[in-house]
């Protein structure tokens, strides 16, 4: 017993000694591991803002543009004649959509000419603030040092976020009549709009709250508050590129807390597996009297024939070896325990599979007569599945994959070489969007080899997002209003044709009559007049005539491949005619025309401004003859 005793003494130091380094090497380096994942989280959430801002600043640059660069624009610095104002902001939809919040026309000598408030509940009505804005930004434009500011401004009132350009004729020409600003408040609204979208809570910082932070080269700094939080920094730069406050952004520390959960876990499994071992190992201890340790070798090759555990073993007496008997049927009964604990783990393991909302099937791979694989069969598919694709189990477990699903086995599987090196490097390989023409969606697909021959497929329904992202690349570069290129896309449009040195035609459009409409009827009446006759304009359209609408009544139309003005002449003569039958709207009849000018390239211009410009003129010029 003393020999006994002096082991498990020196069982016990050793397994402490493992239990104190695992938990220390854990606690050290997988937590300075899981740091680093969460301040590389924080720093890509801190960026995805970031993107959300710049796109914002673009967004209101790209508006500011179709006020600024227009002639009604320019005409009304000139006159200020309100009707400009009625006719052209009166409906401030799409300013409201990008969250806009005002408007400031100022002269080229800072002095503010109109401010429209851009949304019924928000917008600058401190004067301070407008005044602050248009002094700082007006004379730096105004001076010709920058063509244009956009970005973050600080004001006593708050920051705020502004797109500054010069007000200029259509074609870009003519001195600067003044500054046209478009602005939303960097504030409450404006975090809390980040937040939904980010699921973080952000605020503003001022500079002194964040002196003490050090900010990489991209303008970032993370911070762990505490157990529960971590906090994220990124520098707010105005349009003067001057430091002027932080937005901080704080997100749970989901990571690090089950990272500590399951080390602490793991570290009391380790202590219960190592209990059991050296209890094991205390009961061989005992076997020291050889002609009994046959019947227990007998017992044991009878378990081990007939695989039952239940079995019972009979040693007499009351000596060492008899104890050992009986700590032997002690331990074959825990066995027989385990064994039912595994069955209840394995059902347990089968029904979190089951109930996973993720499409999931268990393959095996089928090889043809050369060892290559030719197709899968489908051995376990899961509830969502199920349900998803409205099959049953029965249907499709134990079956080909290409006589069920043969979509899974042409979009899928493409090709053998695919899931051939995925099964020999045993890793996974992941698929982010293919379209399945046989259910009219978008899927996402990963693909994990499980053992040799085996592989799991998990996939997911992304159409809703692929749908997304397709309406915001359509809202860049494509008008709202008649949903024909917007200025953006067919002036790269136009840029391409330059780039090919091929003859192409450029008719620059403006409606008759456009004014009246809006003077008679209204504002809505003007917009549904310009997406019914864009509506008609768009059967002209074909691979070699694209039409964009430059902003209020004005288009711009390419003709590809024109070798001479008799084509486009046949182009403005179908424009005039398809644009001549009047419009109904509530019973009353509109009647339009069209003023049509056109240049040749590389006759009436060797670059895009050139080639515009003449076409703008030569519009005016009929206009003017009528």
């Amino acid at each position: 017993m003393k020999l006994s005793k002096k082991i498990a003494s020196k069982i016990t130091i050793i397994f402490l000694i493992i239990n104190v380094v695992t938990y220390f090497y854990c606690e050290t380096y997988l937590t300075k591991s899981i740091k680093n994942i969460e301040i590389s989280q924080m720093k890509n959430s801190i960026g995805k803002v970031k993107n959300i801002i710049n796109h914002d600043i673009l967004s209101m640059s790209s508006s500011n543009l179709e006020y600024s660069r227009w002639d009604d624009t320019y005409k009304f610095m000139e006159d200020f004649n309100n009707d400009y104002i009625e006719a052209n902001l009166r409906d401030l939809a799409s300013l409201q959509q990008q969250n806009i919040d005002f408007i400031i026309f100022s002269d080229n000598e800072g002095k503010i000419v109109k401010d429209i408030a851009v949304q019924n509940y928000l917008g600058i009505n401190d004067s301070s603030a407008k005044k602050k804005i248009t002094e700082d930004i007006v004379p730096v434009i105004a001076s010709k040092r920058q063509n244009e500011m956009s970005g973050f401004i600080s004001t006593e009132k708050g920051i705020f976020l502004v797109s500054a350009l010069p007000i200029v004729k259509t074609d870009g020409t003519g001195e600067p009549r003044g500054v046209l600003i478009l602005g939303k408040a960097a504030g409450s609204n404006f975090l809390y709009r980040l937040s939904r979208d980010f699921n973080l809570s952000l605020s503003i910082e001022t500079l002194q709250d964040i002196k003490d932070y050090n900010f990489d080269k991209e303008d970032m700094s993370v911070k762990f508050d505490d157990r529960n939080s971590i906090s994220g920094y990124f520098l707010v730069k105005d349009v003067f590129d001057k430091p002027i406050a932080s937005i901080r952004a704080v997100a749970p520390r989901d990571i690090h807390n089950v990272a500590v959960k399951d080390v602490h876990s793991f570290v009391c499994i380790l202590i219960l597996i190592e209990c059991l071992i050296a209890l094991a190992i205390l009961i061989l201890l005992h076997q020291i009297v050889t002609k009994k340790i046959a019947v227990i070798k007998g017992f044991v090759d009878e378990v081990s024939a007939t695989g039952n555990i239940s079995s019972d073993v009979v040693i007499s007496g009351n000596d060492e070896i008899s104890e050992l008997g009986n700590k032997f049927k002690d331990l074959f009964i825990n066995l027989e325990k385990n064994k039912e604990e595994m069955f209840d783990n394995q059902e347990k393991y089968r029904q979190l599979f089951s109930n996973l909302s993720s499409n999931f099937l268990y393959n095996k791979v089928l090889y043809d007569e050369n060892g290559e694989p030719e197709d899968f069969l489908i051995i376990e598919a899961n509830i969502a599945f199920t349900k998803n694709f409205n099959i049953k189990k029965e249907d499709i477990e134990g079956k080909k994959a290409s006589s069920v699903m043969p979509w899974i086995n042409r979009d899928i599987y493409k090709c053998k070489e695919f899931l051939k090196a995925m099964l020999s490097e045993n890793q996974h390989k992941k698929v982010d969007s293919i379209y399945i023409e046989e259910l009219n969606a978008w899927y996402s697909f990963v693909i994990y080899s499980i053992k040799p021959g085996y592989f799991a497929l998990i996939f997911d329904d992304i159409t809703e997002k692929k749908n997304k992202d397709e309406m915001i690349i359509k809202l860049a570069y494509y008008d709202v209003l008649t949903g024909l290129p917007n200025r953006k896309n067919i002036m790269e449009c136009i840029s391409k044709e330059f780039d090919n040195g091929e003859k192409f035609s450029i008719l620059f459009m403006d409606l008759d009559n456009f004014k009246e409409v809006n003077d008679k009827f209204g504002h809505r009446a003007g917009d549904y007049v310009l997406s019914s006759a864009s509506e008609r304009l768009k059967s002209l359209i074909d691979d070699n005539v694209v039409i964009g609408r430059l902003g209020g009544d004005e288009f711009l139309i390419l003709k590809r491949h024109s070798n001479d003005i008799e084509e486009a002449k046949n182009l403005a003569q179908d424009i005039e005619d398809i644009l001549s039958k009047p419009f109904t709207y509530y019973n009353s009849e509109i009647s339009i025309g069209a003023s049509i000018g056109i240049s040749i390239y590389p006759d009436d211009g060797s670059d895009i401004t050139k080639i515009i410009s003449n076409a703008d003129k030569a519009m005016y010029n009929i206009k003017r003859e009528g």
